[in-house]
């Protein structure tokens, strides 16, 4: 294009013609069905940061049912279990799971955890971070004490995921 002086650029005209065209039509339908097929998160790897919820079981097996390969975090032994039980009956062929206990606040777990990921996956794609609830009903039910973890489990939590994560994508 540059060897003619400039670039052309497609008028509304032709690029509408390309658009309409028979067999460009046949193409998006061959294309949207073997994406169909394949999962949209067919070969991705996504992290989901205190999965260990109902909200962490129902994404994960969600994002496998996609294709992706899961890696579940948080501190609830039991709560990982069954979101990776759900991961593993709803994964397509060739999704994975991995599921890491610890305090998914603390910048030496997921300093391991980031590592742990890139040295299996060769990195992540996505990263979903829950909000780490209070299980209180009503604020004025909650200690001072457990406002100041979940503000250090959040705040500090989505901090450390965020830079390790930036650093693995």
């Amino acid at each position: 294009a540059y060897a003619s002086g400039k670039p052309h650029f497609l008028t509304p005209k032709q690029y509408g013609f390309i658009d309409d065209w028979e067999v460009e039509q046949y193409r998006r339908k061959i294309a949207a069905a073997a994406a169909g097929a394949a999962g949209a998160m067919q070969n991705k790897v996504a992290i989901i940061v205190n999965a260990d919820s109902k909200a962490g079981c129902y994404l994960a097996a969600n994002l496998a049912k996609e294709g992706a390969s899961i890696v579940l975090t948080g501190s609830d032994p039991k709560m990982l279990q069954a979101a990776e039980a759900g991961v593993i009956a709803s994964a397509k062929k060739g999704s994975k799971s991995l599921a890491l206990k610890g305090d998914t606040a603390s910048r030496l777990f997921v300093s391991r955890a980031s590592s742990t990921v890139s040295r299996l996956y060769g990195g992540a794609d996505l990263l979903v971070f829950l909000e780490d609830g209070t299980g209180y009903a009503e604020i004025s039910a909650q200690p001072d004490e457990e406002f100041g973890r979940l503000c250090r489990n959040n705040m500090q939590g989505y901090f450390s995921w965020a830079k390790a994560f930036s650093k693995i994508m």
